[in-house]
Parts: structure tokens; sequence; C-alpha cells
């Protein structure tokens, strides 16, 4: 009969929810929601089995959330959601439950990927050992992957919250901006999906505490507004 099990990626804008069998995820399950229109992950996990699987009898229930996990408990950074191993088993009928950071489960599919999965952006040498995963979604984050093959150690990790790296007078400038805006200039202000309508509003000059436009907006007139490609041009550097 072998093993089932219920994944979930939960990210700050959208979660990702699938069926694995004795360890391979089924990729024709993957089923995508927007978590403006959900109340939760319970919601969502209850929502996939009734209408996407409703056959399926998962024996664990395993999501990783982008934000700080805890005992048996996970918190996303940019939603205000909350979810237990407990909440997860109740929803799904699962018996075993488990949370992870979006980080750490990243860095541990390294050793489940396929050479085809991944793709050169800089030529260099190529080694093996200690490794780096770097997410850029509605937020920013990385984490170190410690050890080769089916042994990884990969600690938890909040990169995203360190103060903004300031390499010229520009971005200098751009972390004052943000530092009037929010408090404290995070590299996740500059680096995450949000974060190019951060840049932008501080090339235009536009008041830090109105809004901004979107990430979607800066990079459908790139070659018509010069704000915008200036935009990329920083968040790059």
């Amino acid at each position: 009969m072998g093993q089932h099990y219920l994944v979930a990626d939960v990210g700050g804008t959208n979660t990702r929810v699938a069926l694995a069998n004795d360890g391979k995820l089924q990729t024709q399950t993957i089923h995508r929601y927007r978590n403006t229109d959900q109340s939760g992950v319970v919601e969502i996990l209850q929502t996939y089995l009734a209408e996407q699987a409703p056959e399926a009898r998962p024996e664990a229930v395993c999501i990783d959330v982008a934000g700080p996990v805890g005992t048996d408990e996970g918190q996303l950074t940019n939603l205000d959601w909350t979810v237990t191993s407990a909440e997860l088993c109740a929803a799904t009928g699962a018996t075993f439950g488990a949370i992870l950071n979006d980080m750490q489960a990243q860095g541990m599919a390294l050793s489940h990927l396929p050479s085809t999965a991944f793709h050169s952006i800089l030529k260099g040498t190529a080694q093996s050992g200690n490794r780096m995963v770097v997410n850029i979604g509605t937020g920013f984050n990385s984490a170190v992957v410690l050890g080769e093959g089916p042994k990884l150690t990969v600690p938890g990790s909040e990169t995203g919250h360190v103060n903004l790296p300031v390499p010229s007078p520009k971005i200098y400038e751009l972390h004052q901006f943000l530092t009037e805006r929010f408090g404290f200039a995070s590299a996740e202000e500059v680096l995450s999906g949000r974060g190019l309508g951060h840049i932008y509003g501080f090339l235009a000059g536009l008041d830090p505490r109105q809004p901004f436009p979107s990430s979607h907006h800066i990079m459908s007139n790139l070659r018509s507004d010069p704000h915008a490609r200036k935009s990329v041009d920083i968040m790059l550097e």
C-alpha cells in the first residue's frame, strides 16, 4: 500500500498543497491557493482534501512556513497566521504532523533534486560541501546547508530581517528612506517582492508614508519609466 503524505508550502502570498507517496511528490496533485482568499492553513488543507483529493487518507502531514518555527508551532512573518502540528492532524486525520521553516525545507530538498533542476547563473568551479539556499518572494530569507548527501543539517533562519548593507552612498540614502518609513531598514524591505516598490518610492521622491507602486506595475513599465528600470538596477546591486 505504501505511505501517503499531505505536504504544503505556506508562503506570504500563496500556499501550494500536494500529495506524496513513499517519499515521492505526486506533481499532478499540486494545487495553489491565494492566501488572501483563505482564513488560515487549516482551512486550505481541508478545502484541498475535500475538493482535490476526497479519497486521500494521509498518514502524516508536513508543511513549511515562511516564518519562525517553535516547538510544534509555526508563525508566518508577513501574514497573521499561526498553526500547530496538532491542528494539522485534527484537520487532515493524519496521525503525525510536522512544521518546518521554509528555508529548512528548501535546504533539505537539495539532496533530492535531479541535476536537471539546477541552472548555472554565473560560471564558476563546482565544489562539494556546504551550500546556501536563498528565497526571494513576498519576503526574503536565506539559510546555510551543512553536509552532503542525505544527511543534511539546515538551521532555521530569518536573515531577511538583518540590517540592510550599505555598499554605496545611494544605498545609504535608501537606508535612511526605509528607516523613516519603518523605523528599521531591513534587507527584506529591499530584496523581497515588495522591496521593488520601496526602491521605486525612494527614487521617485514619494512620501515614505504613502503607498508605493506594486512590483507588477514596475516590471510592466521598464521601457517607459526610468524609475522602474533604475529600481531593478538598485535591487540587483
